[in-house]
């Protein structure tokens, strides 16, 4: 086995040895931040859902909802306590993609993992710079998007994968964040390529499948497919279905449609849920590439001594 072979190997055992033996306190970090989107949807859906088919005995009943504004402020009002928890939830998950390397910094030095609050002030005291961060990074991620830019957005998505490492443990500015994870990564390409593909199969892929293979093994996803089939059904699959026929495809039901987004919502929660398992196993290849630049930097300092 060759050198960088172990050293991928043994970045990402300790990376998942450190996520395993601290599971219980990383689930119950990341749980408000992933179920309170998943939350925050169904409040948001399920009070128009009931808003929607009520309409018109309100309309009928009351003459005050009998007026298009009317009809556009209640729909809002309806939506809001749901987009409240899910706006909260969703930048609680953004925050964790930066807390995270704080708590695993210090779990490396203590071998513990205590006061969450602390760690997640390490980001939110930098609130602006890390909206700005996240902001730089949407663009980049929309740009690679394009057909055009696929092969040299993913290059440069594997020499941008370290930007919330430095950003959290070197207190980096957001454009610094990016031009110091491109300098560490640079002549590391192959070995940071292997880190990130092992982590995609394993929390983008393997997990979820099998996730969503023991829940339906309990018929669990068809028991919750069933319990939203009816909000489904508003959708228009009838002209849906015409469009599918007419290119020789079959037909869809809510049932199935419902039974897919169970999946993927299934699928979704096991994948926020692993985020701490993606940014341990990176932060501990920064540490590992921060620790081989510092002792180049010392080694080039010894030699323009002696040349002196």
């Amino acid at each position: 086995m060759s050198k960088k072979e172990v050293k991928v190997f043994d970045i990402l055992s300790e990376g998942f040895g450190l996520y395993f033996r601290n599971i219980k306190k990383f689930l119950y970090y990341m749980s408000f931040p992933v179920l309170g989107q998943v939350l925050g949807l169904l409040l948001i859906f399920g009070l128009t859902f009931i808003y929607t088919i009520n309409l018109p005995k309100l309309i009928s009943n009351y003459k005050f909802f009998d007026n298009f504004t009317v009809l556009v402020i209640c729909s809002i009002l309806v939506a809001i306590p749901g987009l409240i928890i899910l706006l909260k939830a969703f930048w609680d998950f953004l925050v964790a993609y930066g807390a995270v390397n704080s708590m695993v910094a210090a779990l490396v030095k203590t071998g513990k993992l205590y006061d969450f609050p602390a760690h997640t002030q390490v980001i939110t005291r930098r609130t602006p710079s890390y909206i700005l961060l996240w902001l730089l990074y949407s663009i980049f991620i929309l740009l690679s998007v394009n057909i055009i830019f696929w092969v040299v957005g993913f290059i440069f998505f594997i020499y941008f994968s370290l930007i919330f490492q430095v950003f959290t443990l070197e207190e980096a500015s957001p454009l610094d964040s990016f031009r110091r994870s491109f300098k560490l990564v640079k002549g590391n390409f192959a070995k940071t390529l292997a880190i990130i593909t092992v982590l995609f199969l394993v929390t983008y892929i393997m997990l979820p499948q099998i996730f969503t293979y023991l829940l339906d093994l309990i018929k669990g996803v068809g028991f919750l497919a069933l319990l939203i089939q009816g909000w489904v059904a508003q959708m228009p699959f009838d002209t849906v279905n015409s469009f599918l026929l007419s290119l020789n495809l079959a037909a869809i039901t809510p049932l199935v449609v419902a039974q897919g987004l169970v999946s993927f919502i299934i699928a979704q929660i096991i994948v926020q849920y692993t985020l701490p398992l993606r940014s341990i196993c990176l932060c501990l290849w920064y540490r590992e590439l921060k620790k081989s630049e510092d002792k180049l930097s010392k080694k080039k300092s010894k030699i323009s001594e002696l040349q002196e």
